[in-house]
């Protein structure tokens, strides 16, 4: 399934939300559309507006969409056009046809199935359009009154991880394994609602509670089954046939889902479902990159189509850089068809091919010449007197000296949100990240740049000789000036931009650089490693290494590897940036 056009209001009016005379040709993206823009540009808006026309589609329910719309896309080499700009309108390779013939071939008309990762807390897309389909869905198959594969709408979310996981250490177990580094599937607990799996069993049995009880029956007295014996379990399908569950891979997915997903206890036969691992992590300690690479690469690897739909809300916000790239590249490598998401990462944007980019603007899909000018701009080449015609809409920025500072900050806090306290406090903390290409490089962006209304640009510099030399560059100091501690610890303003010197408890004439935040035991554990690592084969005095140097390089891909206690100092950055 490709999607090839859609159009959303008509004449100014009947429009979906800001979506008002919209249009959008999918043709060039490759199967890849990447929307970019502002909050509040609407992104998320298209994807609940293709959402709800689906839906309504799948429903027989189009009459009651209270916005215009047009949609055109092939499937299976057909042609179809679907519009309600004057009245309900269908089309098969250019040729009109009835509602009747259109609801005779439905499934040959339509995505096979749509899957969708929302990446907020906002609940407005799941009751919408997906709440209902899935609690009938549900039902219906529990009573034997719809097939396992029979769900069209599909909305993937935290409560997916188990599944998602255990299934793909069955598909691939390697692949897998690395992105969890190196994890491995020890044993899995099963918390069986023994009352209502003897219930349906007794009253509707079916592939669920064939499956379930034959896990029962493998189950040790801590209600454990080890991955192995997992993997040869086999139950009689519907068909009389003996089944290895292995072997249906996607229908175990709907197996487990009804299973232990149900919105109402009533009709659950397991209540848990909990995957322990060879090393005793918990997936709770795994980074929010990882979980989001679950996700997706279950999507991609085990359930869609190449007629499937995929919309994506934001996946790679909150995950460290190199996470977001892997994000990319399995949706790239998907045979899915038709992806759509929406960003505003800078690091997604210098990294992509203009071609899947899309920018979003007050509701208005724009050019892409304007994202090749932000492409350049946040690859660091600096293009100083364009920047306010290229950064999108008014957001917020913050200015760093360098590349691996953008990585820091978002990896820790991705890490410090997993603390639900910090999660709270930084909830409203949303920056565009922008290197300046060094400390010496925050001058001329001052000097050239105008902060817009409502707009907040705030600057942070090293505690360093660097720092302090692009202080003195900013104020025109000389470079024998020596800083004073207001000067280091107080708030400072140039052209509307707000500068600090990086906040710390440390005495205040002291060098301090970000890397600082990160625990001196955890920096001193890497040193020796690098250490140990860099002097195995040394045979001249000259050949010994400048540690620091060294760890500078090598942290930002190290710390991925951090745990979440290693990041807390970096609450002191993030406490100022939130009380501003």
């Amino acid at each position: 399934m490709k999607l090839k056009k859609i159009e959303i209001g008509k004449d100014g009016v009947s429009g979906y939300k800001n979506l008002i005379d919209f249009k959008l040709n999918f043709t060039n993206q490759d199967g890849l559309t990447i929307l970019i823009g502002n909050n509040g540009s609407g992104k998320s808006n298209l994807l609940e507006a293709i959402s709800l026309i689906f839906y309504k589609i799948y429903n027989d329910d189009l009459d009651s969409l209270d916005f215009k719309f047009l949609i055109e896309y092939e499937k299976n080499n057909k042609n179809i056009k679907i519009n309600n700009i004057r009245s309900l309108k269908f089309r098969i390779d250019n040729i009109e046809t009835t509602k009747d013939m259109f609801y005779t071939s439905l499934n040959d008309n339509t995505p096979d199935k749509i899957f969708t990762i929302y990446s907020g807390e906002e609940l407005r897309l799941w009751e919408e359009c997906y709440y209902t389909p899935y609690k009938n869905y549900y039902i219906d198959v529990i009573r034997n009154n719809a097939s396992l594969d029979s769900l069209k709408m599909n909305y993937i979310n935290k409560y997916f991880w188990d599944i998602a996981i255990l299934l793909l250490f069955i598909k691939d177990e390697n692949k897998i394994s690395t992105i969890l580094n190196g994890c491995k599937i020890d044993k899995i607990m099963l918390n069986i609602h023994n009352t209502n799996l003897d219930k349906f069993h007794r009253t509707s049995p079916n592939n669920i509670t064939k499956v379930v009880n034959a896990l029962k029956i493998k189950l040790d007295t801590n209600k454990k089954v080890s991955f192995e014996e997992f993997k040869t379990t086999k139950y009689i399908n519907e068909y009389g046939d003996e089944t290895e569950i292995i072997s249906v891979l996607q229908e175990l997915y709907y197996i487990l889902l009804v299973a232990l997903l149900p919105i109402e206890d009533d009709y659950k036969t397991l209540n848990q479902i909990k995957i322990e691992f060879d090393n005793d992590l918990t997936i709770a300690e795994f980074s929010e990159g990882q979980k989001k690479e679950i996700l997706i690469t279950f999507i991609t690897e085990v359930l869609a189509s190449r007629n499937s739909l995929f919309l994506l809300d934001e996946p790679d916000s909150h995950i460290h850089p190199i996470k977001k790239l892997n994000l990319i590249n399995i949706l790239k490598n998907s045979d899915t068809q038709s992806i759509i998401m929406t960003t505003h990462s800078p690091t997604l944007i210098k990294e992509i091919e203009t071609k899947h980019l899309v920018l979003i603007q007050d509701g208005q899909a724009k050019d892409a010449d304007k994202i090749d000018l932000l492409k350049e701009i946040t690859d660091g080449k600096w293009a100083i007197d364009s920047l306010n015609n290229i950064l999108i809409a008014n957001k917020d920025i913050l200015l760093v000296e360098g590349k691996t500072d953008i990585e820091y900050i978002e990896i820790a806090l991705s890490k410090l949100r997993e603390y639900p306290t910090y999660n709270r406090r930084y909830q409203n903390l949303d920056f565009t990240i922008i290197p300046t290409g060094g400390a010496s490089g925050l001058s001329n962006f001052i000097d050239k740049f105008t902060v817009s209304d409502n707009q907040k640009v705030i600057a942070l510099l090293d505690r360093d000789k660097a720092g302090k030399n692009s202080f003195r560059d900013v104020f025109n100091k000389s470079r024998n000036y020596t800083l004073i501690q207001d000067d280091i610890i107080q708030e400072h303003i140039k052209n509307d931009i707000k500068i600090y010197f990086l906040p710390t408890d440390n005495q205040w004439d002291k060098d301090f650089e970000i890397e600082d935040y990160f625990r001196i035991d955890r920096l001193k554990q890497f040193g020796r490693k690098i250490y140990k690592d860099k002097t195995n084969d040394i045979i001249q005095l000259k050949q010994f290494i400048d540690i620091k140097e060294h760890i500078k390089k090598e942290l930002p891909k190290e710390c991925l590897n951090f745990k979440k206690e290693d990041f807390r100092d970096f609450k002191q950055l993030f406490d100022l940036l939130a009380s501003i």
